[in-house]
């Protein structure tokens, strides 16, 4: 594994959105329809969706009149925005959506910076709380289906990895050892979360168990390998990227087989980033080929796929850049350029 490393002594190895739909054909001929979710109604045409959760409820940013908002979406009554915590300049942003449809995301809020939010169906935008003693800063990035947010908060002596909980509202996870910083990205339905750490002032893939304490992923030597931890299914399998030669890998990890590099496009230059695993171990994100940045899936024992190659030739037009997040049934959303050049959600 030709990646970063790091060791005690040194240190070695939105836009438009998409929605993906699996029709049920037998694998591995895949085909995926596209569904493009529209924009909001400000005069900057630009959407990107970041999650779906089970039933296909999507959440994501867009331009509206007020500027960067949140959005959800739904088949029924499409895109609508979610507006901004009270207090401070418009911006908002949403990460996550739960099974019952409850967002978690960001905001700003009295102090004009960043502010963990949720919204809670039909509800207006509220704050979910920053550490004791620290600044008013704050990113809410995922949420499972017992109401827990995962993210980061400023706490007296840096950022910290937090989880919000419905009822005793935030608390810091385990700082891992040596580690200065911490982020905390996903969390799955058995309450493990995984995110990064800072050590010795690099950036290295984390993740913590149910009771919150802190295992870093290792190569197969032992040793601490740079990047970050984006997703974690239910299994226990976490996404992400390495930093190796020069440029970025997709990888997954398990307890029982580590860390497994996912690999790029033919042509590519070394650049491939894994945004999201499902429970059947697909996991989705972009890899580089001759042509630049494109939106792929990896399933077990394969490679990446580019998702514009897996299209009904009814979708002409688009150009498929991102993928950020995919369900258990399959769904896919991201992001990609329709047939006018504007980024669009899907």
């Amino acid at each position: 594994m030709n990646c970063v490393l790091i060791r005690p002594a040194r240190l070695g190895c939105a836009a438009v959105l998409f929605l993906w739909i699996c029709r049920a054909v037998p694998a591995p001929a895949l085909t995926y329809s596209l569904t493009g979710l529209g924009f909001l109604d400000g005069p900057r045409l630009e959407s990107h969706a970041l999650a779906v959760n089970p039933d296909g409820t999507v959440v994501g940013y867009a331009y509206s009149s007020n500027g960067h908002e949140a959005f959800v979406w739904d088949a029924e009554s499409g895109m609508r925005g979610l507006g901004d915590l009270a207090g401070g300049g418009f911006w908002s942003q949403a990460q996550g959506v739960d099974a019952s449809g409850r967002v978690v995301g960001w905001g700003y809020g009295r102090a004009s910076t960043h502010e963990a939010a949720l919204w809670e169906p039909g509800q207006d935008p509220a704050p979910l709380g920053d550490l004791d003693g620290g600044a008013a800063y704050s990113i809410a990035y995922d949420l499972n289906d017992q109401g827990t947010a995962a993210g980061v908060a400023v706490s007296d002596a840096g950022y910290r990895a937090v989880l919000w909980d419905p009822e005793e509202g935030p608390a810091a996870l385990d700082l891992p050892p040596g580690a200065s910083d911490s982020w905390a990205y996903a969390l799955n339905e058995p309450g493990e979360a995984a995110g990064a750490a800072q050590v010795l002032g690099r950036i290295v893939p984390v993740v913590w168990d149910a009771h919150g304490g802190a295992r870093f992923l290792r190569d197969p030597d032992g040793g601490l390998v740079a990047g970050k931890a984006w997703d974690l299914n239910d299994r226990g399998t976490a996404a992400g990227a390495l930093a190796c030669g020069g440029g970025t890998q997709a990888f997954v990890w398990d307890p029982d087989r580590g860390i497994r590099l996912l690999g790029d496009l033919p042509g590519g230059a070394d650049e491939s980033v894994a945004f999201a695993v499902n429970d059947l171990d697909q996991a989705v994100g972009y890899a580089s080929d001759a042509q630049g940045k494109a939106a792929v899936l990896w399933s077990e024992g394969t490679g990446p796929v580019r998702l514009q190659d897996l299209l009904d030739p009814a979708e002409p037009g688009w150009t498929l850049v991102e993928a950020d997040d995919i369900n258990d049934r399959g769904w896919i959303v991201g992001f990609g350029r329709d047939p006018m050049g504007r980024e669009q959600a899907v």
